[in-house]
């Protein structure tokens, strides 16, 4: 835990200090349009659900693509997560799901949904450029 904590402010100090160097505006990727979709997969187990983290360097904005998901209680779900050009991390503190995907990464693991409600999904190192999304357990 502790070595995590120490590679995320890491991460965010590297951060800041790039955004705030004297880049080319020019050079600046510009944001695209990002879908705004809702993932629902039928009921069942071994749905597998695509999520791609977008960062400045890629697509040129911090989210989540899709940022919104809806299951129900008791579904088991596979996530198939992909960075673009830096790490991000996928955390719902709320379901204990705290993974970590490194550039140009893709990474898989399965999360059983056992409670009703809504919960903040979370990229850690880029919560603070708005990187957030939300899962609905009905």
């Amino acid at each position: 835990m502790l070595f995590r904590a120490v590679v995320l402010i890491a991460i965010a100090i590297v951060m800041i200090s790039v955004a705030c160097g004297d880049a080319d505006p020019e050079a600046t990727p510009q944001p695209t349009e990002a879908p705004t979709q809702t993932v629902s997969p039928a009921n069942g187990s071994g749905d597998v659900v695509r999520v791609e983290n977008w960062d400045i360097g890629g697509s040129g904005e911090y989210i989540f693509v899709p940022s919104e998901f809806q299951f129900s209680v008791g579904e088991t779900v596979t996530f198939e997560m992909s960075a673009e050009t830096e790490v991000h991390t996928f955390t719902v503190e709320e379901l204990g799901i705290d993974e970590i995907i490194g550039p140009g990464q893709t990474i898989t693991f399965t999360h059983t949904f056992d409670r009703a409600g809504e919960f903040e999904v979370t990229c850690t190192p880029h919560l603070a450029f708005g990187m957030t999304g939300t899962i609905i357990v009905s």
